[in-house]
C-alpha cells in the first residue's frame, strides 16, 4: 500500500495526548472532512508544529496517509484564537461548539466546507470584545443541525401550510412549526414551544439567511437566552445527546 500525502486546511476540534511527545488530533478539514491523525512529536514546545497542532488552531496541513492512519506531516498556523483563552465562559462555550461540530462532522453526505466556514466565522466573533454569547450559541445550533440535515422546518405551518406572521408553536421532537389557529384545534399536540414574532422571524434568519446576516441580529439578552434554551434543546434531541461542555458552559456563564 502507497503512502499518499495531500493537503488541506483545517481546524483542531480535538486533542488528545498520548505520551510525551504524541498527539492524537481530530480535525475538521476543508476537504476531507473530519480526520483522526496522530501528531509525533508534537507536545514537544521544540515542534515545528506544537501551536499549530494545538485545539482551536487553523492551519495549512500536510496529511500522510497509509491504510487508513494519518499523520500530520507538516501544519502551518493560519489562525488560534487566542483571546478566547482568557475568558473562561467563552472557552466553555468554544468547547461546546467543537462538541457539536465533532458530531455533525461525521454525518454521511456532509459538506465540510460550509460547516468549517461556520465554525471559524463564530470562533472569530466569539474572540471579540462584547460578543454576544447567546446569539452565536444559539446561531451555531441552528446552522450545524441545518448543514447536518436537522434544518428546522420555520417558514411554514406543518397542519396547514400557511405562514404565520406573529406567532408559532414549534415541536423540539420533529422540528416543525404549528400556526396559532391548528395548535387550538390539534388537542393532542403537546409540549409546542411558543415563538413571538422576535424569536420567530431571529429564527428564521438563522435557517434561511446569509450567514454575515445572522451575526448581524440584535436581540435583548432575555430574549436571545429564550431562544437559545428553545434552540439548545432541539439540538441534544436531534443529535440524541446530552453535551457535557453545555453544563460547563452554565456554570460559568453571567
Amino acid at each position: 500500500h502507497n503512502i499518499m500525502q495531500f493537503k488541506t486546511d483545517g481546524i483542531v476540534i480535538r486533542q488528545q495526548k498520548i505520551n510525551d511527545n504524541d498527539r492524537y488530533l481530530t480535525i475538521l478539514t476543508r476537504d476531507s472532512g473530519v480526520i483522526h491523525a496522530y501528531a509525533n512529536r508534537a507536545n514537544s514546545i521544540r515542534s515545528p508544529f506544537c501551536t499549530s497542532t494545538s485545539l482551536m488552531c487553523y492551519s495549512d496541513f500536510i496529511f500522510s496517509e497509509n491504510k487508513g492512519n494519518y499523520r500530520v506531516c507538516s501544519a502551518d498556523l493560519r489562525n488560534a484564537f487566542f483571546k478566547i483563552g482568557r475568558d473562561l465562559t467563552k472557552v466553555s462555550l468554544s468547547a461546546y461548539l467543537l462538541d457539536i461540530t465533532a458530531t455533525v462532522g461525521v454525518t454521511d453526505g456532509l459538506e465540510s466546507e460550509p460547516l468549517l466556514r461556520l465554525l471559524l466565522n463564530t470562533l472569530f466573533f466569539l474572540e471579540k470584545d462584547g460578543a454576544d454569547l447567546f446569539l452565536l450559541k444559539t446561531l451555531f445550533e441552528v446552522r450545524a443541525l441545518t448543514l447536518a440535515g436537522f434544518a428546522p422546518q420555520v417558514a411554514a405551518c406543518c397542519d396547514c401550510g400557511v405562514y404565520p406572521e406573529s406567532a408559532a408553536y414549534f415541536f423540539i421532537t420533529d422540528g416543525e412549526l404549528l400556526c396559532p389557529s391548528c395548535m387550538e384545534s390539534r388537542e393532542r399536540k403537546t409540549g409546542g414551544q411558543k415563538l413571538e414574532k422576535d424569536l420567530l422571524d431571529v429564527l428564521r434568519v438563522m435557517v434561511f439567511g446569509k450567514l454575515s446576516d445572522a451575526f448581524k441580529i440584535r436581540l435583548p439578552q432575555s430574549r436571545m437566552r429564550n431562544l437559545s434554551e428553545i434552540t439548545e434543546e432541539f439540538c441534544c434531541y436531534q443529535l440524541e445527546k446530552a453535551f457535557d461542555t453545555l453544563a460547563f458552559f452554565y456554570d460559568t456563564v453571567q
